[in-house]
């Protein structure tokens, strides 16, 4: 484990991490789970199997990536805690920290092509969530996306040759997925633009390179976002 994934966890759990017994073999697991998104109520991390203490965080192996998600959210004016997203041999696992537990409140097995990395959502007031990369020889392939949206965390696109570019300047980032003439070219040849919608990434068009700062792209992108507000009643 890198010095920055240290300090992530020692800042979101309290206390130093050299009293947890770290183990510096990681292993690889199956997971039967599949794609779940589970819900959790404060106070029942007792009754729940999908739970891991502090203590043993490390027993399976050192993590290949760790991001700490601040969701943004206050109850009472006390901001919740951060979730801490966690990727390991078996996939992705987003922890809801409750004293000395780790809370399991999302898992999504590792694909075919596995993942390599994983980062932050490049959203910091609108939209909280990860990305995660999988790569193929010297470049990332594609990309899963997953956000908290409506209470829980859900994947909200996949895609390949993925890049982020906030078009509207909403702070909410466009996906853009660039296409190739072939494997040779260093260019692309069209780009189509996803943009959020409320619940999930939509398409918006599909346009070369050139086109992408338009005024007609950046008014349709807008335009998608507006539908997706509630609309006001009328008198």
């Amino acid at each position: 484990m890198d010095v920055k994934q240290t300090l992530t966890l020692t800042c979101l759990l309290g206390f130093p991490l050299l009293f947890l017994g770290a183990s510096a073999s990681p292993s690889r697991s199956a997971s039967s789970n599949g794609l779940s998104e589970v819900g959790c109520k404060e106070g029942d991390a007792e009754d729940r199997k999908d739970t891991v203490l502090v203590s043993r965080f490390f027993s399976e192996g050192v993590p290949a990536s760790m991001v700490s998600i601040d969701l943004n959210i206050y109850h009472n004016g006390y901001p919740e805690k951060p979730r801490l997203a966690v990727l390991r041999a078996d996939g992705l696992h987003i922890f809801r920290i409750q004293r000395d537990v780790l809370i399991d409140e999302f898992s999504l097995q590792e694909p075919p092509v596995p993942w390599d990395t994983m980062h932050s959502f490049p959203s910091k007031s609108k939209l909280f969530g990860v990305v995660l990369w999988a790569s193929e020889e010297h470049a990332y392939a594609s990309a899963t996306v997953v956000c908290h949206v409506d209470g829980r965390f859900k994947v909200v696109f996949r895609g390949d040759d993925v890049e982020f570019a906030d078009l509207d300047f909403d702070g909410i980032p466009e996906i853009l997925t660039e296409e190739y003439a072939s494997q040779d070219a260093k260019e692309p040849i069209t780009v189509t633009i996803w943009t959020w919608k409320g619940k999930e990434y939509v398409k918006v068009a599909r346009v070369p390179p050139g086109q992408l700062w338009s005024k007609q792209i950046v008014e349709a992108v807008r335009r998608t976002k507006q539908e997706a507000l509630p609309r006001r009643a009328t008198p």
